[in-house]
């Protein structure tokens, strides 16, 4: 596991002394949230990183700019709500799969809170700690707070779910990341991130049980694909997104335009005429028409 580039952090135990000298008149208040999510650990850990897909996913930051990345370390500017109010929220790896968020609440409040994740089975174990301090006078503010972290906590976990279920079902079927590493960095490009695993090629994806205007996700080992019968013709779009992983079906499409839930990511189809020579090119792959049949091996 790759070391942080973190060379100093106070120690968790020693956080709400540290916090007390700030000021005569400060408080502090702790908050703990423990939590147990099904998924690989590595996807977690990516989701920490993954900033792009808070905006497609969560409702957490629905516009952000990230003045400063490094691969540990991110800060970046978010606005509350539709009111010109911002936020500057720093992010850090401080240890192997634990990280510190810091944040301050229009100047009066300051939040830091610290995750550390655990792999347990098809399961990871999260434990938040986190430390409100204030001027006594805001203390009342503490208790909303504290109720609104372990809100949104819970409202995020629900919301990444069907993301780890699908990275962990790809997984299983033998596909890896480029992110199985991940950074602030490599998790916020946008290029072809999956993986398939080795000796999956060639492979056939039957389209004879297709019917006229009938969209249907198809696969064959890792390769998923969304096909559409138009005619005589076979309309077909990636059903994998090589960025990282996301399941794209005709619910993502508009105006025969595919974006990806995950990311964004837009994906145009390929047309394969009867006896015609189209190919379409993905991940790395060149699929072609043959009869009733597309087939997928390497470009």
């Amino acid at each position: 596991m790759r070391q942080t580039e973190v060379l100093q952090s106070v120690a968790p135990d020693q956080i709400e002394a540290r916090l007390k000298v700030l000021h005569p008149g400060a408080v502090v208040s702790k908050g703990r949230m423990e939590s147990k999510v099904k998924g690989h650990l590595l996807d977690g850990e990516w989701g920490v990183f993954d900033l792009i897909h808070r905006i497609h996913v969560h409702h957490t930051y629905p516009n952000f700019i990230p003045l400063i990345s490094s691969k540990d370390i991110s800060v970046l500017v978010t606005p509350w709500g539709k009111l010109p109010v911002f936020f500057q929220v720093v992010t850090a790896r401080t240890g192997p799969s634990t990280y510190s968020q810091s944040f301050s609440v229009f100047g009066v409040l300051y939040c830091h809170q610290i995750s550390k994740m655990t792999q347990q089975g098809d399961d990871i174990h999260v434990s938040m700690d986190w430390f409100l301090v204030s001027h006594w006078l805001f203390k009342w503010m503490h208790y909303l707070f504290d109720r609104r972290l372990a809100r949104l906590q819970r409202e995020q976990n629900a919301e990444d779910a069907p993301l780890r279920d699908r990275r962990l079902d790809l997984r299983k079927r033998g596909l890896h990341f480029v992110t199985d590493e991940p950074d602030f960095i490599n998790a916020n490009d946008l290029s072809d991130h999956v993986i398939l695993p080795k000796n999956c090629l060639p492979a056939r994806v039957s389209v004879e049980g297709v019917n006229e205007g009938e969209y249907r996700h198809l696969s064959a080992g890792p390769i998923e694909l969304l096909v559409r019968r138009q005619g005589s013709d076979v309309v077909v779009w990636p059903g994998l997104c090589p960025h990282e992983g996301a399941k794209m079906d005709a619910d993502n499409l508009c105006e025969d335009r595919m974006t990806c839930p995950w990311h964004g990511r837009a994906f145009r189809p390929v047309v394969f005429p009867k006896g015609g020579n189209a190919m379409l090119r993905y991940l790395g792959l060149g699929i072609e028409r043959d009869g009733e049949e597309l087939v997928v091996k390497e470009a």
